[in-house]
């Protein structure tokens, strides 16, 4: 698929493509235009009608500069004058619901177009595109963490124009010569999710629906199609039936006023997994909601982990998002290499790469299944996660990781902030964005954000109870300590002794007991208590206090082995 600029005055950097030899003429786009907005998704969506026809028109005219947040909702979605991009979302929202309407329209009524309409994630001037199986020329890799200066910017969507080229003439190289009868929608993921309802623009349902739909698509290990666009569900079907779900949306009287009623059932088997009734007007409950159900430890990542025989893929994802409330040398293997064929075998989903990002900083930090330079893998994982997918929030959380293993703590904490600006209910993002403030002294600010993260999944990873223990134990909060120090017990891992150890007061029979299993299980680590706190990034005041805790309870003492020798430990 050859990608292409407008036959206009604007220059190639204005418009931020990267133009080709020949592009096409204002007709051959106006003509682009008009078979997308007559579609049948596109005449029930106003709003997105109005999105694409303002950037399509905008660019035509050579004033693609002019195309912004704010131009967008002032001039096509009729906010007022004072509308502020910070305080309401309206425009990004609408962006991801026009490049997922853009996808699901080219790969099925408008498969055989001769010019195809693009937004590229991360900005909103559109690119064009003829679908002509072309060997696309590859940009030089973007730097792992992009500056604020627009030289860059361009950098990045010329990396993105790259892969949807890339993208696109692999699309045509499989498509066969005639349209299929089905349209198939690969899942690389975890699920896929059909979003059904009340077709047509108005009604409660209909609008929750919608918003379900939005917010969903913003956990990236799922794919979501929004059927009250109007596609019809019986032309659909999927690579892995084992991973459909279906969300319904309906309307329902009650005594109390008008309600919603929303189902997910397990597509093979039209099963209930979950349901809720809402009332009618609860559109900003949805957020929330959709978190419920669509991140991962959330309600279709819990019901997928029952199920036999489902696609590999999922279960790879499944295992390695596990593997961090039970790691161990052979769980971290099992899940490493399981990614790493996912990677290689071409799925570019964000979540393979911010998995692998983990698991290589486990290598460095637990000494797992250790190859050379694991933190410099892990930081291009990160890299190649954001040069693939610029707005995603799931390889930002990667970036964030790679950049907080390597100490460098200011970027890690503004690139997290990116991820959570991108996808604010992701509750994983703002457990290891707390985390990590918590790990550098932010105690107050790192517990809220581990407070918020419970409150949209109480479900989530067990290492975020080792930080509430952190910041507690610190701040002289001896209850809070010890209920999350037992709680991360379950864990059975070394930091799991350290915080029993830390809340247990004076030494005694129970206190020894623990010592002795530190000893047994992690003698590297009772070697140098400090130096080994501190290689998981603890701050050294940190390091230092527990460290001084563990002495206390007598760890110099304690046996190192089955032998019953006592360990030779520093003080």
């Amino acid at each position: 698929m050859t990608e292409i600029g407008l036959n206009s005055s604007e220059s190639p950097r204005a418009a931020g493509l990267r133009l080709a030899t020949s592009g096409p003429d204002r007709t051959e786009v106006a003509a682009a235009l008009r078979r997308v907005l007559a579609s049948e998704s596109f005449r029930t969506a106003p709003q997105l009608c109005a999105f694409l026809s303002f950037v399509v028109e905008r660019t035509r005219e050579g004033r693609a500069a002019e195309i912004k947040g704010y131009t967008i909702a002032t001039e096509a979605l009729g906010r007022p004058a004072s509308f502020d991009p910070q305080a309401d979302p309206i425009v990004r929202v609408e962006a991801m619901r026009l490049r997922r309407a853009l996808d699901a329209y080219y790969a099925g009524a408008g498969a055989g177009d001769p010019l195809r309409i693009v937004l590229p994630r991360g900005g909103y001037v559109p690119s064009f595109v003829r679908p002509e199986a072309e060997a696309p020329v590859m940009p030089p890799p973007v730097p792992a963490v992009l500056p604020r200066s627009r030289r860059i910017q361009f950098a990045l969507a010329a990396a993105l124009v790259a892969v949807l080229v890339l993208a696109g003439a692999l699309f045509q190289t499989l498509r066969p010569a005639a349209p299929p009868a089905f349209a198939l929608i690969p899942v690389p993921g975890l699920a896929l999710v059909e979003v059904t309802g009340p077709s047509g623009n108005g009604g409660p349902a209909r609008r929750i629906a919608s918003r379900m739909a939005e917010w969903l698509a913003r956990f990236e290990e799922i794919d979501v199609v929004d059927l009250t666009q109007g596609s019809s569900p019986q032309r659909r079907t999927i690579e892995a039936p084992s991973l459909r779900y279906v969300l319904s949306v309906s309307e329902s009287g009650a005594a109390d006023g008008d309600r919603v009623a929303l189902r997910l059932t397990y597509g093979p088997t039209g099963q209930l997994v979950w349901n809720a009734d809402l009332p009618a007007g609860a559109e900003a409950e949805t957020a929330e909601i959709a978190a419920q159900i669509g991140q991962p430890y959330g309600v279709i990542f819990a019901d997928l982990r029952g199920r036999e025989g489902i696609h590999r893929n999922a279960r790879c994802l499944i295992d390695a998002y596990d593997y961090r409330n039970a790691p161990s040398p052979a769980s971290h293997a099992a899940a490493r290499d399981c990614l790493e064929a996912m990677d290689t075998a071409g799925n570019a989903l964000a979540a393979v790469r911010f998995l692998l990002t983990r698991l290589y900083i486990d290598e460095e930090r637990r000494g797992f299944n250790r190859r050379p330079d694991p933190l410099g893998r892990a930081l291009a994982a990160a890299d190649s996660a954001v040069r693939a997918a610029p707005g995603s929030a799931r390889a930002r959380h990667a970036l964030m990781n790679a950049l907080f293993a390597m100490r460098d703590v200011e970027r890690a904490v503004a690139v997290g902030l990116e991820a959570h600006q991108i996808n604010p209910n992701d509750s994983i993002t703002l457990s290891d964005l707390g985390m990590i403030l918590i790990a550098t002294t932010r105690y107050r600010e790192g517990q809220d954000l581990l407070d918020r993260a419970v409150a949209l999944n109480p479900a989530g990873p067990l290492a975020a109870d080792l930080y509430r223990f952190v910041a507690a134990h610190m701040q002289g909060d001896a209850d809070t300590a010890r209920i999350a120090a037992a709680r991360f017990a379950q864990t059975g891992t070394t930091m799991s002794l350290v915080a029993q150890i830390a809340v247990a007061g004076e030494p005694d029979d129970r206190v020894n007991a623990l010592i002795q299993r530190l000893a047994e299980t992690a003698p590297d680590f009772v070697k140098t208590p400090k130096m080994a706190l501190e290689r998981l990034n603890f701050a050294p005041e940190i390091a230092e206090r527990l460290a001084a805790d563990l002495r206390h309870a007598g760890l110099v003492t304690a046996a190192s082995s089955a032998g019953g020798k006592p360990a030779s430990v520093p003080q």
